[in-house]
Protein backbone atom coordinates (compact mmCIF):
# COMPACT_ATOMS: atom_id res chain seq x y z
CA UNK A 1 0.00 0.00 0.00
CA UNK A 2 2.86 2.27 0.57
CA UNK A 3 4.37 2.07 -2.83
CA UNK A 4 0.93 2.31 -4.48
CA UNK A 5 0.54 6.00 -2.40
CA UNK A 6 3.62 6.94 -3.12
CA UNK A 7 2.82 6.64 -7.15
CA UNK A 8 0.68 10.14 -6.53
CA UNK A 9 3.99 12.12 -7.52
CA UNK A 10 7.32 10.99 -9.69
CA UNK A 11 9.92 9.09 -7.80
CA UNK A 12 12.75 9.16 -9.55
CA UNK A 13 15.18 6.69 -8.48
CA UNK A 14 18.55 5.41 -9.43
CA UNK A 15 17.83 2.01 -12.15
CA UNK A 16 20.59 -0.51 -12.75
CA UNK A 17 20.08 0.03 -16.41
CA UNK A 18 21.50 3.41 -16.26
CA UNK A 19 24.96 2.42 -13.98
CA UNK A 20 27.42 2.35 -16.90
CA UNK A 21 28.86 0.19 -14.30
CA UNK A 22 26.99 -2.25 -15.14
CA UNK A 23 28.08 -6.02 -15.94
CA UNK A 24 28.62 -6.17 -20.06
CA UNK A 25 26.50 -9.37 -20.15
CA UNK A 26 23.72 -8.08 -17.36
CA UNK A 27 23.33 -5.04 -19.36
CA UNK A 28 22.47 -7.50 -22.51
CA UNK A 29 20.37 -9.81 -21.08
CA UNK A 30 18.10 -6.76 -19.87
CA UNK A 31 17.96 -5.21 -23.09
CA UNK A 32 17.17 -8.52 -24.48
CA UNK A 33 14.13 -8.46 -21.90
CA UNK A 34 13.06 -4.70 -23.14
CA UNK A 35 12.61 -5.94 -26.57
CA UNK A 36 10.25 -8.98 -25.83
CA UNK A 37 8.51 -6.24 -23.72
CA UNK A 38 8.35 -3.47 -26.46
CA UNK A 39 7.46 -6.40 -29.09
CA UNK A 40 4.33 -6.92 -26.72
CA UNK A 41 3.20 -3.40 -25.89
CA UNK A 42 3.70 -2.63 -29.50
CA UNK A 43 5.94 0.11 -29.26
CA UNK A 44 7.19 0.20 -33.35
CA UNK A 45 3.50 0.67 -33.89
CA UNK A 46 3.29 3.35 -31.30
CA UNK A 47 6.06 5.48 -33.11
CA UNK A 48 5.73 4.29 -36.82
CA UNK A 49 1.78 4.83 -37.19
CA UNK A 50 1.65 8.78 -36.19
CA UNK A 51 4.93 9.35 -38.49
CA UNK A 52 2.89 7.49 -41.38
CA UNK A 53 -0.03 9.52 -40.83
CA UNK A 54 1.83 12.90 -40.80
CA UNK A 55 4.16 12.40 -43.93
CA UNK A 56 2.39 11.37 -46.99
CA UNK A 57 3.29 8.36 -49.01
CA UNK A 58 4.43 10.28 -51.83
CA UNK A 59 6.76 12.04 -49.87
CA UNK A 60 9.10 12.96 -52.40
CA UNK A 61 12.88 12.76 -50.03
CA UNK A 62 12.97 10.32 -47.92
CA UNK A 63 11.79 10.06 -44.45
CA UNK A 64 14.67 11.35 -41.89
CA UNK A 65 13.93 9.63 -38.64
CA UNK A 66 16.35 9.97 -35.45
CA UNK A 67 15.34 7.58 -32.48
CA UNK A 68 16.98 8.74 -29.28
CA UNK A 69 17.95 6.55 -26.00
CA UNK A 70 17.08 3.82 -28.78
CA UNK A 71 18.56 0.98 -26.94
CA UNK A 72 19.08 -2.26 -28.57
CA UNK A 73 17.78 -0.64 -31.78
CA UNK A 74 14.53 -3.00 -31.69
CA UNK A 75 11.98 -0.19 -32.26
CA UNK A 76 14.65 1.71 -34.66
CA UNK A 77 14.74 -1.26 -36.77
CA UNK A 78 11.11 -2.18 -35.89
CA UNK A 79 10.36 1.47 -37.52
CA UNK A 80 13.07 0.29 -40.80
CA UNK A 81 10.73 -2.65 -41.69
CA UNK A 82 7.28 -1.24 -41.48
CA UNK A 83 8.33 1.75 -43.43
CA UNK A 84 9.90 -0.77 -45.95
CA UNK A 85 6.49 -2.99 -45.92
CA UNK A 86 5.05 0.10 -46.87
CA UNK A 87 7.15 1.37 -49.60
CA UNK A 88 8.09 4.38 -47.90
CA UNK A 89 12.17 5.07 -47.92
CA UNK A 90 13.46 5.83 -44.78
CA UNK A 91 16.61 7.29 -43.27
CA UNK A 92 16.91 5.74 -39.75
CA UNK A 93 19.27 6.67 -37.19
CA UNK A 94 19.45 5.70 -33.40
CA UNK A 95 21.30 7.08 -30.26
CA UNK A 96 21.82 5.82 -27.12
CA UNK A 97 24.30 6.95 -24.34
CA UNK A 98 25.89 3.34 -23.86
CA UNK A 99 28.44 2.41 -26.15
CA UNK A 100 27.07 -1.43 -24.96
CA UNK A 101 23.76 -0.49 -26.09
CA UNK A 102 24.96 0.33 -29.36
CA UNK A 103 27.30 -2.06 -30.56
CA UNK A 104 24.08 -4.53 -29.35
CA UNK A 105 21.90 -2.84 -32.00
CA UNK A 106 24.73 -2.61 -34.67
CA UNK A 107 24.94 -6.22 -34.39
CA UNK A 108 21.37 -6.83 -34.22
CA UNK A 109 20.72 -5.07 -37.35
CA UNK A 110 23.49 -6.11 -39.51
CA UNK A 111 21.57 -10.02 -39.08
CA UNK A 112 18.60 -8.70 -39.61
CA UNK A 113 19.64 -7.12 -42.82
CA UNK A 114 18.45 -3.55 -41.71
CA UNK A 115 19.78 -0.52 -43.07
CA UNK A 116 19.41 1.01 -40.00
CA UNK A 117 22.59 3.51 -38.25
CA UNK A 118 23.69 3.73 -34.59
CA UNK A 119 25.79 6.05 -32.89
CA UNK A 120 27.08 6.69 -29.36
CA UNK A 121 25.15 10.14 -28.26
CA UNK A 122 23.93 12.10 -24.92
CA UNK A 123 21.25 13.78 -25.92
CA UNK A 124 21.46 15.48 -22.59
CA UNK A 125 24.74 17.25 -23.77
CA UNK A 126 24.93 19.71 -26.39
CA UNK A 127 22.04 20.47 -29.21
CA UNK A 128 20.43 17.80 -31.37
CA UNK A 129 21.44 17.11 -34.71
CA UNK A 130 20.02 19.00 -37.48
CA UNK A 131 18.10 17.50 -40.42
CA UNK A 132 16.27 14.99 -39.45
CA UNK A 133 12.07 15.69 -40.35
CA UNK A 134 11.24 13.29 -37.06
CA UNK A 135 12.42 12.63 -33.48
CA UNK A 136 11.28 9.91 -31.44
CA UNK A 137 11.83 7.83 -28.18
CA UNK A 138 10.52 4.93 -26.44
CA UNK A 139 10.76 4.15 -22.76
CA UNK A 140 13.04 7.18 -22.38
CA UNK A 141 11.39 10.02 -20.73
CA UNK A 142 10.66 8.85 -17.60
CA UNK A 143 14.60 8.27 -17.18
CA UNK A 144 15.17 12.46 -17.27
CA UNK A 145 14.14 14.73 -14.59
CA UNK A 146 11.36 17.29 -15.47
CA UNK A 147 13.87 20.07 -16.50
CA UNK A 148 15.93 17.90 -18.57
CA UNK A 149 12.81 16.64 -20.71
CA UNK A 150 11.89 20.61 -21.50
CA UNK A 151 15.22 20.87 -22.15
CA UNK A 152 15.01 18.02 -24.43
CA UNK A 153 12.29 19.14 -25.81
CA UNK A 154 13.53 22.51 -26.74
CA UNK A 155 16.75 20.99 -28.24
CA UNK A 156 13.50 19.10 -30.61
CA UNK A 157 12.21 22.29 -31.62
CA UNK A 158 15.81 24.31 -32.39
CA UNK A 159 16.89 21.23 -34.06
CA UNK A 160 14.28 22.02 -36.93
CA UNK A 161 12.55 18.51 -36.46
CA UNK A 162 9.07 18.28 -37.88
CA UNK A 163 7.52 15.67 -35.49
CA UNK A 164 7.81 14.35 -32.33
CA UNK A 165 7.08 11.46 -31.11
CA UNK A 166 7.52 9.79 -27.37
CA UNK A 167 5.97 6.72 -25.95
CA UNK A 168 6.52 5.89 -22.54
CA UNK A 169 4.52 4.82 -19.18
CA UNK A 170 2.09 6.01 -17.64
CA UNK A 171 2.66 6.52 -13.79
CA UNK A 172 -0.42 4.22 -12.18
CA UNK A 173 -1.02 2.05 -9.63
CA UNK A 174 -2.25 -0.43 -12.95
CA UNK A 175 0.94 0.11 -14.24
CA UNK A 176 2.84 -0.47 -11.47
CA UNK A 177 0.97 -3.44 -10.74
CA UNK A 178 1.81 -5.23 -13.98
CA UNK A 179 4.93 -4.04 -14.58
CA UNK A 180 5.65 -6.23 -11.61
CA UNK A 181 4.20 -9.13 -13.43
CA UNK A 182 5.19 -8.76 -17.28
CA UNK A 183 9.18 -7.77 -15.98
CA UNK A 184 8.65 -11.29 -14.81
CA UNK A 185 7.08 -12.77 -16.81
CA UNK A 186 8.80 -11.32 -20.58
CA UNK A 187 12.29 -11.44 -18.76
CA UNK A 188 15.06 -13.60 -16.94
CA UNK A 189 16.90 -10.58 -15.97
CA UNK A 190 17.17 -9.46 -12.15
CA UNK A 191 18.33 -5.86 -13.78
CA UNK A 192 14.36 -5.81 -15.94
CA UNK A 193 12.54 -7.11 -12.61
CA UNK A 194 14.00 -4.39 -10.65
CA UNK A 195 14.05 -0.94 -12.83
CA UNK A 196 10.44 -2.45 -14.27
CA UNK A 197 8.65 -0.92 -11.27
CA UNK A 198 11.09 1.95 -10.89
CA UNK A 199 10.38 2.91 -14.18
CA UNK A 200 6.44 3.41 -13.53
CA UNK A 201 7.48 5.21 -10.18
CA UNK A 202 9.13 7.83 -12.20
CA UNK A 203 7.18 8.24 -14.98
CA UNK A 204 4.89 10.83 -15.44
CA UNK A 205 1.00 11.42 -16.13
CA UNK A 206 -1.01 13.16 -18.82
CA UNK A 207 -1.50 16.45 -16.86
CA UNK A 208 2.17 16.27 -15.61
CA UNK A 209 3.64 15.46 -19.45
CA UNK A 210 1.30 18.37 -21.05
CA UNK A 211 2.20 20.87 -18.31
CA UNK A 212 6.33 20.56 -19.79
CA UNK A 213 5.52 20.66 -22.91
CA UNK A 214 3.98 23.89 -22.27
CA UNK A 215 6.98 25.13 -20.17
CA UNK A 216 9.04 23.91 -23.40
CA UNK A 217 6.89 26.50 -25.30
CA UNK A 218 5.61 23.24 -27.57
CA UNK A 219 2.12 23.92 -29.68
CA UNK A 220 0.11 21.53 -31.40
CA UNK A 221 0.81 18.72 -28.79
CA UNK A 222 -1.66 15.64 -28.55
CA UNK A 223 -1.30 13.14 -25.75
CA UNK A 224 -3.42 10.06 -25.35
CA UNK A 225 -3.57 7.01 -22.91
CA UNK A 226 -2.44 3.57 -24.90
CA UNK A 227 -2.66 -0.16 -24.09
CA UNK A 228 -0.72 -1.07 -21.95
CA UNK A 229 -0.69 1.83 -19.56
CA UNK A 230 1.46 3.72 -21.90
CA UNK A 231 1.73 7.74 -22.98
CA UNK A 232 2.18 8.44 -26.78
CA UNK A 233 3.05 12.45 -27.06
CA UNK A 234 2.85 13.80 -31.04
CA UNK A 235 4.22 17.27 -31.75
CA UNK A 236 3.87 18.75 -35.27
CA UNK A 237 5.55 21.90 -35.90
CA UNK A 238 2.68 24.24 -37.28
CA UNK A 239 4.50 24.12 -40.72
CA UNK A 240 4.14 20.30 -40.50
CA UNK A 241 0.54 20.06 -38.90
CA UNK A 242 -0.99 22.50 -42.04
CA UNK A 243 0.67 20.29 -45.03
Amino acid sequence: MQTLQSLKTRDRQPERMDDPALDRDEHILALQGLRRINLISRAVSALWNPIAAAFPADHDEPLRILDIGCGSGDVATGIWKRARQAGRHVQMVGCDISDVAISTATARAAMEDADVRFEVRDVLDGPLPDGYDVICCALFLHHLADDDIICLLRRVHAAGASMFVASDLVRSRRGYVLSRIATRWLSRSPVVHTDGPLSVRAALTSHELHDLTQQAGLEQVSIQRQWPERLRMTWLRETAAGR
